[in-house]
């Protein structure tokens, strides 16, 4: 009996020694199936599999560093920050969680707790090579790049062929403006290590910048350091026949090489990747319309669209071609669709009160879908509103003559309703209509415009943007939104919208080619969140600035508002100038109203026909008082035209029709102070 006892008892001993020993075993063997996971790129399983390990063993420290460089992979970083400090509970002197530690929060951006977290893997193990990364990464970042350098410099005298000091020595002579100091860091990394795929990527990328930066001043030196870059590249995909940066960077050399087909090659092959990757599948769509092969290009667009349905590129070049591709079928079901997203927009807008933001959506909505009578009148209504009433009468005419199924009976009362107050106003007393299109008319108003060409221009040097490219969208975007103002006349060729100006003497040629008083340049700062513009306007004489703008979004309809803004700011520094169309004793007619920002009482010079021109008298004072007959005192104001009466300046009246008339800003600027002082208390 005790025998039996005894045996039990062994058996039991046995049991549990053999059940604790069995999940150890067991999570080691997923931790190694984890690793390989890991290293073959395979992400996400190794994710799930170090999950599962904690799981067998919530102490096993190794598999939660490598669970948060998991996640710190992708970029999930404050999982990775959570799981990395209740591993230092554990160890708090593990030098390899402290280190990742550093990683995240630089990641993060707090830049002082990953100095600190250093610091401290420092003090455990001053040796340590992955600390001493970590200072030299962080204060490159903080762009202490003197004293990043040093730290590099410090690993090199540990580790001379460490090929990763010299890659990183590179980037800060880059960020330095440093290009041949940084090649010749690159350079060595790969004689260095010649084998890894990382240091011939970055190489690649060197030459791939460099050749941009001398496209504008050297083609032959350029296309040598391009052709450079894609053999970098090329032996990169040699050694890691997947690797998706090798891939983007081919494609982007030959698509700045205008090399697009080439483009689509590598491209296409990325897209097998990461085929939910909206902007790759932008960019492909954007290679397809260079082509002009709009039936793919759309395809594309679409598929971007439906990933990222905020992304207000993508779908502004997606509109621009399907207005193309389907230019007779009205009733096209993408255009509805296309159109639907708009005119919501312009509801909200409108029901805010926000009526300059609803017209262009509205507008937007009507161009894709012109034939719905419901959006004509939406857009139709906030001409209504802003009391604009031969506008409103002009697009609801327009309304019965290009659209069916509408209630003819209901607009013909109010068409007959606005004729009758419109016949009483003044500028049918002097026999004018404000939008009649035919010039052969007795009753067509002349029309001033400013001339602005709008350059499709990209800043080689400046430029940071995720959409490649932008500088196309943003000039026909613009363009959209400029097209509506009455002062401004938008100065184009066949080809301008192709044309990619990389140089501000190149910018000047065009524009002087093109006859325009002033031209705008772009640079532009886009990331996932956020877009900064910045505009200048120059004049086509010489190239002079006349004035620079900027907008800053975030969030949703950041490029719309941006674009807005600026479309905003660029009117309101136009030359405010038209002409005399008639006389009548000492009243005339002007044709500016209150849709070029004309009230009344403002004041006017009147300059002798031929002596005045936007771009060259920019500056009133320039204008030779010889060539000034007199001025005008406005006293009604139509949406555009404007009645006023007027003095001659000296014994005779030189004053005729089509003289010039422009914004006296003096008198102007007097009348406005004297205004905000009659407000003060």
């Amino acid at each position: 009996m005790k025998k039996f006892f005894f045996s039990v008892t062994l058996l039991f001993l046995f049991f549990l020694l053999f059940t604790s020993i069995y999940p150890q075993n067991n999570a080691l063997e997923l931790f190694q199936s984890g690793i390989k996971q890991e290293q073959q790129g395979d992400l996400y399983s190794a994710l799930f599999t170090y999950q599962k390990v904690i799981k067998l063993n919530p102490y096993f420290v190794d598999a939660k560093i490598a669970l948060s460089r998991i996640y710190y992979k992708l970029k999930d970083y404050k999982k990775s920050e959570k799981i990395l400090k209740e591993a230092l509970t554990q160890e708090p002197k593990n030098i390899d969680a402290l280190n990742m530690l550093g990683n995240v929060e630089i990641a993060l951006n707090n830049f002082k707790e990953a100095e600190e977290i250093f610091t401290r893997a420092v003090s455990i193990d001053p040796t340590n090579i992955e600390s001493q990364y970590g200072f030299a990464n962080l204060y490159r970042l903080e762009g202490r790049y003197k004293e990043a350098i040093e730290k590099y410099q410090y690993i090199l005298k540990i580790y001379p062929n460490d090929a990763r000091s010299y890659i990183y020595i590179g980037d800060i002579y880059m960020e330095l403006g440093k290009f041949t100091k940084a090649g010749g860091f690159y350079r060595n990394a790969v004689s260095l290590d010649s084998h890894s795929s990382f240091t011939h990527l970055k190489l690649a990328k060197y030459y791939y910048k460099m050749g941009r930066l001398n496209s504008t001043t050297n083609k032959k030196i350029a296309d040598s350091y391009l052709n450079a870059g894609i053999d970098e590249a090329n032996t990169t995909l040699e050694i890691d026949p997947e690797n998706r940066d090798a891939l983007e960077t081919l494609g982007d050399i030959y698509l700045f090489k205008k090399g697009f087909t080439e483009a689509l090659n590598y491209y296409q092959k990325l897209l097998k990747l990461k085929p939910d990757d909206n902007l790759l599948l932008y960019t492909i769509g954007y290679c397809y319309e260079s082509l002009g092969m709009l039936d793919k290009s759309a395809i594309n667009y679409y598929k971007a669209l439906t990933i990222r349905r905020d992304d207000e590129v993508n779908r502004f070049r997606l509109e621009e071609i399907i207005r193309k591709l389907y230019k007779t079928d009205l009733k096209n079901k993408l255009r509805k669709e296309l159109s639907d997203y708009h005119y919501d927009k312009g509801k909200y807008f409108f029901n805010k009160n926000y009526l300059e933001k609803a017209f262009f959506q509205f507008k937007r909505a009507v161009q894709l879908e012109p034939l719905n009578p419901t959006k004509r009148l939406s857009f139709a209504e906030v001409f209504k509103i802003e009391k604009y009433y031969e506008r409103y009468l002009y697009e609801l005419k327009n309304i019965i003559r290009d659209t069916l199924d509408v209630n003819t009976q209901d607009l013909n009362d109010r068409i007959e309703i606005l004729e009758n107050i419109i016949s009483k106003g003044f500028p049918a007393r002097w026999g004018v209509s404000q939008y009649l299109e035919d010039s052969s008319s007795p009753y067509y108003v002349p029309k001033s415009h400013t001339k602005i060409a709008i350059l499709n221009y990209f800043s080689i040097k400046n430029d940071k943007t995720i959409h490649k490219y932008l500088s196309k969208t943003l000039k026909e975007y613009i363009e959209y939104f400029l097209y509506s103002y009455p002062k401004i006349e938008l100065v184009q060729t066949s080809d301008i919208s192709q044309t990619e100006i990389t140089s501000q003497d190149k910018a000047l040629k065009l524009a002087q080619s093109i006859k325009s008083d002033f031209y705008t340049t772009f640079v532009v700062n886009e990331d996932e969140e956020s877009i900064k513009i910045e505009v200048e306007l120059r004049s086509s004489i010489n190239g002079e600035l006349i004035k620079r703008f900027s907008a800053y979004s975030t969030g949703n309809d950041r490029l719309f508002n941006s674009l807005f803004s600026l479309s905003v700011d660029i009117n309101n520094s136009i030359p405010l100038h038209g002409i005399i169309v008639k006389i009548e004793g000492d009243r005339v007619l002007i044709n500016l109203g209150r849709r070029h920002g004309v009230k009344e009482k403002m004041s006017f010079l009147i300059v002798r026909k031929g002596d005045y021109s936007p771009n060259r008298n920019y500056d009133v004072s320039t204008i030779s008082d010889k060539s000034i007959l007199g001025s005008i005192t406005i006293t009604k104001v139509g949406e555009l035209v404007s009645e006023g009466v007027y003095k001659y300046k000296g014994i005779f009246n030189r004053v005729n029709e089509y003289d010039s008339v422009l914004l006296n800003p003096g008198k102007n600027a007097k009348n406005n102070k004297n205004k905000n002082e009659k407000k003060q208390p």
